[in-house]
């Protein structure tokens, strides 16, 4: 909502200064965002993740309502780490209520920057609690303390179409990471497993590139498969963008140099000849 409400806005004074409606629009049509505000960070295995910089009950409810308007049939997981002890307790009554549009909520310890933990024991665990007394009881909420457990119930527990939300002014949007991370290594040991059923010995596991160069220099490739034929290069290709793993397409290795640290992913060492179209 608030990008609509920026656009109308920079439209309204491109207006002003003379600049045509059109070019404007045009402009706005390529300005990507800003960074850690409904920050679409990627999708593995159909599970969307997003970071966002909402630490205040207002920038919550905005963020999602905007992805409930966006998604407004998936799952939309909001995963809250409180900043600062003082404001979580100042804003308890409307940090509770700032969770309607998300179908489960996760609530890590909080952030505290600045601040020292109060003394009387004050705690993300009173938020839960608060946040489910708000919504009668009835909404997924759970106490993850740290980035690692937050990680580990949203592996366990998101299914493909669910939209996870990080909403943190701190440390949380490691969440992010570490979640896309453990689903892009799981989908390449999938895919691996794949790939060997179909192409056997002619898919290895950390090949040096290097004798695969005109330069001769390169380091190793996560995973190098061979294909010799056309159609074995359409049935690789189709199975690795399906399994959303990334690869590129070697041929004979002129024109190409290859870091010391390799290449992550899958290279696929195209050995097809006579291709006709």
């Amino acid at each position: 909502i608030h990008n609509v409400r920026n656009a109308t806005a920079a439209l309204a004074v491109s207006d002003l200064i003379g600049v045509s409606v059109v070019e404007a629009a045009g402009e706005i049509s390529r300005f990507r965002g800003t960074e850690r505000r409904f920050e679409v960070r990627g999708e593995v295995q159909h599970v969307t993740f997003i970071d966002d910089y909402a630490h205040h009950p207002t920038e919550i409810i905005a963020t999602l309502s905007a992805a409930r308007m966006r998604f407004p049939n998936r799952n939309i997981w909001a995963v809250w780490q409180p900043h600062t002890y003082s404001r979580t307790r100042t804003l308890l009554t409307e940090f509770a209520g700032a969770f309607r549009d998300a179908d489960h909520v996760l609530v890590t310890d909080v952030y505290a920057a600045r601040e020292s933990a109060p003394e009387n024991g004050f705690s993300a665990e009173q938020v839960v609690q608060a946040i489910s007394n708000e919504n009668n009881s009835s909404s997924d909420v759970h106490y993850v303390p740290g980035i690692l457990d937050a990680r580990n119930h949203l592996l366990k527990t998101t299914q493909p179409g669910d939209v996870v939300i990080v909403l943190s002014a701190g440390d949380a949007n490691q969440i992010i990471d570490q979640s896309m991370l453990f689903l892009r290594k799981q989908n390449q040991s999938l895919c691996l497993r794949a790939l060997q059923d179909i192409f056997g010995d002619r898919v290895q596991e950390n090949v040096p590139l290097a004798r695969f160069t005109a330069a001769r220099i390169g380091g190793p490739a996560d995973v190098l498969l061979e294909v010799n034929s056309a159609d074995e290069l359409a049935q690789a290709a189709a199975l690795l963008w399906k399994s959303g793993v990334s690869f590129i397409i070697l041929g004979g290795g002129s024109n190409i140099l290859v870091s010391d640290s390799g290449i992550r992913g899958v290279v696929v060492l195209n050995k097809a000849k006579k291709v006709m179209f």
